[in-house]
Order: structure tokens, then C-alpha cells, then sequence
């Protein structure tokens, strides 16, 4: 048995050893057709300066270096400055994960294609100059770039990609080119240090009208991207999904024509003390205000109907709510954790259809619930609400 082990591993060893065509200079490379050459992944990890070559010669053939491979240097946190060559066109997938100890790149206007998550968790990279042609800022090309203070978009992107700026809490402005179709989802959560939002002129997808410090979205007036400094103007009529969530919000105006709140719109907004929802809004999103624990008071408007899943999950500040008498359903964890909450006025003459954990882990045993006097009995035989510690008519 041991030796029939042994003789595996013996036929793994040239598979093991075939992870790179080629090293030169300390680099590892993969040969391709037409004389191109792709730096990818191998020992040992590079220390310090760190400069892609236009060419490498192997064999005694000149091979013209073309590409950066997947997760190329993936976790090397002792690479400290970068210089790529202008002969490179592509960055993979990964290529630069996590090197936390890279401050500043410049990209070469060579560079057409970047993947996904590039420079993921670089904490240390406070300056970036991206190349020209590129089209697209990819999914979370620089999430959690905690020190990145300032990026120029080109003028030649057309989409932001998923939790592309995710984290990137020291990037303190945002110009948006005026060929930018698409922002998708979670772009910005978590830009708290953003003070200064602009849309370019031409856009014709979004705006930044009346100078009000945010991305909106022309055709729906839905606010996409806001800050701490947004002023968000009357025109607006939704408040788009993660649109200043993880910002270090502490105030905001909702306009009187907005119908909805998007699923997250204010997330984890920590410094948000009060909201007042507007009394043409139906429909209160997921997650909308989770996370919000320094929120002291909320006011929810006449019209709203539907107080959807962990709409104020984890709000450990508040202390009373009134829930309007038009409100028919309360969704899953809507109230969860909500530890300070010691009284609820329900105007609602019929019980909402409610999720058995709307108010989960909110210690309804310390708390008082008020309904309307017709309505006591169904009240106190219908779960969630049966658990209030006293159910009482409202005064």
C-alpha cells in the first residue's frame, strides 16, 4: 500500500512542476501562441519594487509580454510600487488580491481588459491611474481599498460594476463620466469619507441635478448614489437600492413626492438619528434602515402598506414606533433586534398579515403594545403580537 502511494506522488510531481512554463528574472510566465508571454502565480512571492517586462527571451525566443494571469500576485503584501509595461493589454481575474503593502499603480493606456476584484484588499493603495480605453469598472476591482483617496473614471467607461468601490471609505469624491450607463448594485456601500458626487454633463442615464451631491437616474428620478452632503431634490420619487448605505449620514430630507424606499437605501446609515417617511410611500424595502442604531425616531407616513424583511432590523435605539392604520404586512425580521423598544402604537384596525419573527430578539417581554379598543382580542391571540408583555388599547 505505501509503495503504490509513493508511486502516485512521484506521478504528480511533473504535474505539480508544470504550474508555469517558464521563470525569468524571478517571475513565472505561461508561453503562448504568436510569441506572447502571461506573468501568472509562482515561488518565490516578489519583495518591493515590482516591474512587468515588455519582453522576456526562453529558449532563445523573444516572447512580447501581453498579459497579467489569475490571481498572478495573489496575497504578495510585500510588493510596494508597480510598473507594467505597455505592452500588457490584460489584468486577470484576482491579479493583485489582497497586496496590502502596494500604495499607488499606474496602468499603462495599453491595459483594455481588467478582471474582477484586481485589487481587491489592497488596504494600503491610496492613488490609481487607470488607462483610457478601458470600458468597464468590474466587480469589486478595488473592494475594501480602505486608503484609496481619489480614482479618475475614464471618460470611456460605460458600467461600474458590482461592489466595485465597496468599502473604499478615504475616496472622498465621485465623478461619473457622461458615458456611464450602468451602476450596478453596492457600488459605493461604505464610502463614508464621499462629500462631493457629480454626474458629468451629456450623461443621458443619469444627473446630478440642482447640484444635490448625488447620482440619480434621469428616466425614474430614483436616486442611486448619495452622501453625507446630498440634498435630495423634490423631483426625486425613489430612493434607489443601497444608495447611501454604509455612508456616515446623520440627517436626511425625504421629499414629499417620494413612493419608495429600495431594499437597503440607508443601511447600516449609523449616525441617522430621526426619518420621517413621506405620506406617498407604500412600501418600505428590505433592509432598508437595518442596521441603523443610532435611529431615535422614525415617523412613517399614512400611506404605507408594506413593511417589508429587516426593513429596521438591529435599529437598538429606537424606543416607541406608531405603525399606521393602512399597514396589511410586516415582513420577516422587519423589528428584529430592536432591543430598546418599549412601545408600539398599532393603528391598524385589522392585525397585519405578520411574519412570526417580525420582532424577533426585540424582548417583547419588557415591552407595551397599543391597538385599537375593537381590535384587543385578535391582538392577543394572534403571534407575534400576543408576546407583547401588555397589550393595551390606544390611549
Amino acid at each position: 500500500m505505501k509503495n503504490r502511494l509513493f508511486a502516485l506522488l512521484l506521478l504528480a510531481l511533473p504535474v505539480l512542476a508544470s504550474a508555469y512554463d517558464c521563470q525569468v528574472g524571478g517571475l513565472c510566465y505561461n508561453l503562448k501562441s504568436g510569441h506572447r508571454a502571461e506573468v501568472t502565480s509562482g515561488a518565490p512571492k516578489p519583495v518591493g519594487a515590482l516591474v512587468i517586462p515588455e519582453r522576456i527571451t526562453h529558449k532563445g525566443i523573444r516572447y512580447t509580454v501581453t498579459a497579467i494571469g489569475e490571481s498572478a500576485f495573489e496575497e504578495c503584501p510585500g510588493i510596494t510600487s508597480l510598473t507594467i509595461a505597455s505592452t500588457v493589454t490584460t489584468l486577470g481575474d484576482w491579479a493583485f488580491w489582497k497586496c496590502t503593502g502596494l500604495t499607488s499603480v499606474t496602468l499603462p493606456g495599453s491595459v483594455t481588459t481588467l478582471g474582477r476584484r484586481v485589487f481587491e484588499g489592497c488596504t494600503g493603495l491610496t492613488a490609481v491611474t487607470l488607462p483610457a480605453g478601458i470600458t468597464a469598472i468590474p466587480e469589486r476591482l478595488f473592494y475594501e481599498c480602505s486608503s484609496l483617496t481619489a480614482v479618475a473614471i475614464p471618460s470611456s467607461v460605460t458600467t461600474i460594476g458590482y461592489e466595485a468601490f465597496y468599502g473604499c471609505r478615504s475616496l472622498s469624491s465621485l465623478t461619473i463620466p457622461a458615458r456611464v450607463a450602468t451602476i450596478a448594485k453596492r457600488a459605493f456601500i461604505g464610502c463614508i469619507g464621499l462629500t462631493a458626487i457629480s454626474v458629468e454633463p451629456g450623461n443621458t442615464t443619469f444627473d446630478s441635478r440642482s447640484g444635490c451631491n448625488a447620482v440619480i437616474q434621469t428616466a425614474s428620478n430614483t436616486l442611486v448614489v448619495g452622501c453625507p452632503l446630498t440634498v435630495i431634490p423634490a423631483s426625486v420619487t425613489a430612493i434607489g437600492e443601497t444608495a447611501f448605505a454604509g455612508s456616515s449620514l446623520t440627517a436626511v430630507t425625504l421629499p414629499a413626492g417620494l413612493t419608495i424606499i429600495g431594499e437597503s437605501a440607508f443601511e447600516r446609515c449609523k449616525g441617522l438619528t430621526s426619518v420621517v417617511i413621506p405620506d406617498a410611500v407604500t412600501t418600505i424595502g428590505d433592509w432598508a434602515f437595518d442596521g441603523c442604531t443610532g435611529l431615535t425616531s422614525v415617523s412613517l407616513g399614512r400611506s404605507l402598506t408594506t413593511i417589508q424583511r429587516c426593513a429596521f432590523s438591529g435599529c437598538t435605539s429606537l424606543t416607541s414606533l406608531t405603525i399606521p392604520a393602512g399597514v396589511t404586512d410586516i415582513g420577516d425580521e422587519a423589528f428584529s433586534e430592536c432591543s430598546g423598544l418599549k412601545q408600539v402604537y398599532c393603528h391598524a384596525v385589522q392585525v397585519p398579515n405578520t411574519v412570526l419573527k417580525a420582532f424577533d430578539d426585540t424582548l417583547l417581554e419588557d415591552a407595551t403594545l397599543y391597538v385599537p379598543a375593537p381590535s384587543l382580542s385578535d391582538y392577543k391571540s394572534e403571534e407575534p403580537w400576543s408576546e407583547f408583555a401588555r397589550i393595551l388599547p390606544l390611549p
